[in-house]
């Protein structure tokens, strides 16, 4: 399902819509994961625009600067900038791809041992 586009939307939704009426226990399970999920990929938005927004800014600012004084040092120290940035990006898309796992994994045990799901952070898209 990583691999899939969506997979980590589409896997919970399918198996919440074919089981939501079998039990309130299932039902109530697939929403949380489902929130989540969604909340999850809107930070991952967030995340993404940030990164773009950051990488036009730097480079329009070295831009600017290399054709007012033609020097190289702006522009480089400019370009160090945003991969830091970049990186730090990167470095907390992993950490949270593995704390959705980590969540993922132990709402998997507490629906195996009867307790309610808690997703940390979730927005309520689905009631």
């Amino acid at each position: 399902m990583f691999f899939l586009p969506f997979g980590h939307i589409l896997g919970p939704l399918i198996v919440w819509l074919a089981k939501r009426d079998s039990s309130p226990e299932i039902d109530a399970h697939g929403k949380a994961s489902l929130n989540f999920q969604l909340t999850m990929s809107l930070i991952y938005l967030c995340l993404g625009i940030i990164g773009v927004v950051l990488i036009a800014i730097l480079i329009a600012a070295g831009a600017v600067e290399m054709f007012k004084t033609e020097h190289l040092d702006l522009m480089t120290a400019n370009l160090i900038v945003t991969m830091i940035g970049l990186v730090l990006i990167a470095i907390l898309s992993v950490i949270g791809a593995i704390y959705g796992w980590v969540m993922i994994a132990v709402n998997g045990i507490r629906a195996y041992d009867g307790k309610p799901a808690y997703y940390l952070p979730s927005i309520s898209f689905l009631k």
